[in-house]
């Protein structure tokens, strides 16, 4: 759905873009190789299953703990490229209310940015789970064009980032 695919771009846009440049960042090479290696693992066992519980936690947590600011970054980033910085306020209540400490700000920030209601109520496995919707009084009746525009806020932050993380590079780099 248009819904799922908006939530998989702002969440991957926090994982997949700023989180791997943060770290870089901070710590060079080896930084995005435990970024991304930690971040895979959590993709492939951090489910909350009796299979993978012990290893299946330590990986979901320490990826959050890997994210925790890379998330923020990208929703500010989300935030100034879609000019909703003064919904700040409501943009911070929905993405706490989120089931991921992380995954909420970009998805927050794309909800609000573009006027639109994202998680809520879905079916996982055949089960519906009642997760709380992301600016829920906004639109719910998503479509392509939906997706289209959020492409385009991400593109817009994405570009806005890439500027930032040269000029930080630079400025770690001269100092």
């Amino acid at each position: 759905t248009a819904r799922a695919a908006i939530e998989s771009l702002a969440e991957n846009f926090s994982d997949g873009v700023i989180a791997p440049a943060f770290w870089f960042l901070i710590a060079g090479f080896p930084g995005i190789l435990v970024y991304k290696t930690v971040n895979t693992a959590d993709s492939m066992i951090g489910y909350r299953t009796t299979q993978y519980a012990t290893f299946g936690w330590a990986t979901a947590r320490l990826d959050d703990f890997l994210n925790w600011i890379p998330a923020r970054i990208a929703a500010l980033l989300i935030a100034l490229a879609g000019q909703s910085t003064k919904k700040w306020n409501y943009i911070v209540m929905d993405a706490v209310r989120h089931r991921s400490p992380n995954a909420g700000w970009p998805e927050a920030t794309v909800a609000h940015s573009l006027s639109i209601a994202l998680a809520g109520p879905r079916s996982y496995n055949g089960k519906i789970q009642d997760l709380a919707w992301i600016n829920g009084k906004a639109r719910h009746d998503l479509d392509s064009v939906d997706i289209d525009a959020a492409i385009f806020l991400i593109w817009r932050a994405w570009g806005l980032g890439l500027v930032i993380t040269i000029l930080a590079g630079g400025l770690l780099w001269i100092f």
